[in-house]
This record gives C-alpha cells, structure tokens and sequence, in this order.
C-alpha cells in the first residue's frame, strides 16, 4: 500500500508543480515582467492577486515559504521553462507557450 501511496503523493506533486510553473509564467506575461522581476516578486504578485481576489490558490502559503520557493525556481530552470539572469525570471520558448494557459477569473482580473 505505501507504494501506491507515494505514487499518488507524486503524481500529485507533479500536478501542483505543473499549475504553479502555468502561474507563474502566465503573471509574467499578463505584468509584462519577463526578465525584469524575480521569482519571488512574481509569486508576491501572485500572492497579492490571490488576496484581492478572495480566491485561494496557494500563492499566498507559498509567498511565505523561502524554501519551496527556490525549488519551484531551480524546477522551471530544470525543465527548460525559464532561466535566471542576474537574479530576474526570463522566460524560454517553452515558457511563453506555458503562459498562454490562464489562471482563473478572478485572479487574471486582479493581475491586469
């Protein structure tokens, strides 16, 4: 059973990484922040959306979490999504493509 649990526990992981990766991109994009800001300004952004809104997401636990932060950026390195330049986000081609999935209502109004 442990095994099957840790399958989920993955796959799950990997969904939430998916969205956050979207997030991401789709707030720079929509703030027009590409190579300007850092991933910590962008899940502030984020994080702020999310408050105005009402609508929980996640953004504001994550804002608050050093940690889980560097690896969501060390991941969109990893995966070709974005590189870091003297310590701002720019996004690949393959992080562009990624910002064309739009995040819920609520918080796309609150960002532009």
């Amino acid at each position: 059973m442990g095994h099957v649990e840790r399958n989920i526990s993955l796959e799950v992981r990997e969904f939430e990484l998916n969205m956050q990766i979207n997030a991401i991109s789709r707030a720079i994009k929509l703030l027009g922040r590409d190579g300007t800001a850092t991933v910590d300004e962008i899940i502030g952004a984020l994080a702020n959306a999310e408050i105005d809104a009402q609508y929980l997401c996640g953004f504001e636990d994550l804002s608050k979490a050093k940690r889980e932060k560097k690896q969501l950026e060390d991941e969109l390195v990893k995966r070709g999504f974005a590189t870091i330049e003297d310590g701002n986000i720019k996004l690949t081609n393959a992080g562009k493509d990624r910002a064309d999935v739009k995040l819920p209502l609520q918080i796309e109004a609150t960002l532009q």
